[in-house]
C-alpha cells in the first residue's frame, strides 16, 4: 500500500466496506505524502465522506504535534465551519488546523486562551488546540497562565524546553502550593533547558528554592544538558557523585551494616513513607500507586535487603534493555530523558518520569541510548538532615498498620522497604 497510495485510495473509494476505507485513510495519514493525497481527495469527495475522512485523520494523528500542512488543506478545511461545540467534523477540522500550524486558528485560540473574561470551558478548548501547534508565540501566554490556578498544572509541561527565565521564575514562585504530581512536572520543566536550569540552580544557591526538592534524577537531567555553566553551578549546590565501582561497593556495605546494626526504635515508618514518595514514587508503583517508569515494587521485599541496597546504590550494575536511558537533545537545546514508548514517521514518544513527551523528529538534534539505568546513582545524596534523625518507632507503626489492614504480607512488604529506606538515610553521607 505504501508503494501505491493512489491505487489504495481508489479501492477505498469504491469498496462498500467502510472499515476498509477507514483503514486506508488511517494508514495514509501516518506520512506526509499520504496526508497530501488524502487531503486532496477529501477536498473533492462528497460532503458526508469528506466529513468522515476528516474525523479519521484527526483520530490517526491524535498523538502528533506540529506537523507540516498538507497540500490542499485550505480547500478542505473551508468545507467545514471551525469552532468548538459544533459538529464532530468541525471539531476535528479545528484540531487538525492547529496541528498543521494554521495561523488563523492558532491566533484566534491564543486570543481566547489569554482572555480571562471568556468562559473557562472555551479557554480550555483553546488551550487544547494551541498546544498541538507548538507555536513559539504561545510561550508568553503559557507563562501568564502560571498565575492562573485553573491552568497552572496544564501550562507547566508546555514550558518544557522553552528556554524562558520568566517561566522558571513563575514555576518556582508557586512551587510550594503545588501537589506532588504538579511539583514533579515542574522540576522536569525546570531541568529541561539550560536557561531554566540555570535559574533553578541559582535559586538553590541563594537559598530561595529548597535543595531538598531536588533528587539525583534532576541532577542527572541537568548534567545531560551538557552546559558548562550548568555543570559549574551543579558542582557548587549539589556536588560531584562518586561512582567508581570500589566506592559504590563500599557504600553498599555501609548501608547493609547500618541496617543490620540499627535498633528497631531508630526507624519511623512515617518518615520512611515520606522518603519513598519523594524519591521513589515518581517512577515506581507500590500496591497500585505511583509511577510506571520503573519496575513495580509490590512484593519486592521478598528479594531481601541485598536487592534493595545494591539496586539503589548501583542501579547501573545490571540494566535490562527495557530500562536503558534514552536521551534526546532537541535543536533548541532542551533535553528529554526516558524510555521510548512509541515511534512514528514524524514523532518520538518518550515516557519520562512525569508522563509521555512527544518530540517531533525534525526537531531532534541527537538521540542516544545509554547503557545506564533510568534510575540515577546517588539517589540518596539528596536526603536532608531531618531524614537522618526522624526515623523512630517503626515497630509500633507496622503493628498498628498490620492490625488495621489485616493483610500482613502487604503491610510487611511496604514496611520492609520503608525500613530499608530509613536505614539508608541514616548513613547517606
Amino acid at each position: 500500500m505504501a508503494d501505491d497510495l493512489s491505487r489504495a485510495f481508489d479501492i477505498g473509494e469504491s469498496t462498500p466496506l467502510t472499515s476498509l476505507t477507514d483503514s486506508i485513510q488511517w494508514f495514509a495519514a501516518q506520512t506526509p505524502a499520504g496526508r497530501d493525497q488524502l487531503v486532496q481527495r477529501l477536498a473533492k469527495a462528497p460532503l458526508e465522506k469528506a466529513a468522515r475522512g476528516v474525523r479519521i485523520m484527526a483520530f490517526a494523528l491524535e498523538t502528533e504535534n506540529a506537523l507540516p500542512m498538507p497540500a490542499g488543506w485550505a480547500e478542505l478545511s473551508a468545507r467545514f465551519a471551525r469552532g468548538p461545540g459544533l459538529t464532530a467534523e468541525a471539531k476535528a477540522t479545528a484540531e487538525l488546523a492547529a496541528l498543521f500550524g494554521d495561523q488563523s486558528v492558532v491566533r484566534q485560540s491564543l486570543a481566547v486562551l489569554g482572555d480571562q473574561a471568556r468562559p473557562l470551558a472555551e479557554r480550555k478548548t483553546a488551550l487544547a488546540l494551541v498546544k498541538r501547534s507548538r507555536d513559539p508565540a504561545a510561550i508568553p501566554v503559557y507563562v501568564r497562565l502560571l498565575e492562573d490556578d485553573a491552568f497552572r498544572a496544564e501550562a507547566i509541561p508546555l514550558l518544557m524546553g522553552a528556554g524562558d527565565a520568566n517561566a522558571a521564575a513563575g514555576i518556582m514562585k508557586h512551587f510550594a502550593t503545588m501537589d506532588d504530581a504538579t511539583r514533579a512536572a515542574a522540576l522536569t520543566t525546570l531541568t529541561s533547558h539550560a536557561v531554566q536550569g540555570r535559574a533553578l540552580l541559582e535559586a538553590v544557591g541563594s537559598g530561595s528554592f529548597d535543595k531538598k526538592n531536588l533528587t539525583a534524577l534532576h541532577a542527572r537531567q541537568l548534567r545531560n544538558l551538557r552546559d558548562p555553566g550548568i555543570d559549574t553551578l551543579l558542582d557548587k549546590v549539589w556536588g560531584k557523585s562518586a561512582e567508581s565501582p570500589a566506592e559504590l561497593k563500599a557504600a553498599a556495605a555501609r548501608y547493609k551494616r547500618a541496617f543490620a546494626e540499627a535498633p528497631r526504635w531508630a526507624f519511623s515508618s512515617a518518615a520512611g513513607r515520606e522518603t519513598f514518595h519523594r524519591l521513589c514514587a515518581t517512577c515506581h508503583t507500590y500496591d497500585g500507586q505511583g509511577g510506571k517508569l520503573g519496575p513495580d515494587l509490590t512484593g519486592s521485599w521478598r528479594n531481601g535487603l541485598d536487592y534493595f541496597v545494591e539496586n539503589i546504590v548501583d542501579p547501573n550494575a545490571v540494566v535490562g534493555a527495557d530500562f536503558q536511558l534514552n536521551v534526546v537533545t532537541q535543536r533548541d537545546g532542551s533535553v528529554v530523558s526516558g524510555m521510548i514508548e512509541r515511534e512514528t514517521a514524524a514523532t518520538l514518544s518518550i515516557r519520562s518520569a512525569t508522563g509521555t513527551v512527544n518530540v517531533s523528529k525534525d526537531q531532534i538534534k541527537e538521540r542516544q541510548v545509554l547503557s545506564q539505568s533510568l534510575m540515577p546513582a546517588g539517589l540518596l545524596d539528596s536526603l536532608a538532615e531531618r531524614d537522618v534523625t526522624a526515623h523512630r518507632d517503626v515497630a509500633a507503626a507496622l503493628d498498628a498498620a498490620r492490625a488495621e489492614a489485616g493483610e500482613a504480607d502487604r503491610i510487611v512488604a511496604f514496611g520492609s522497604f520503608l525500613t530499608v529506606a530509613a536505614a539508608l538515610a541514616a548513613v547517606a553521607r
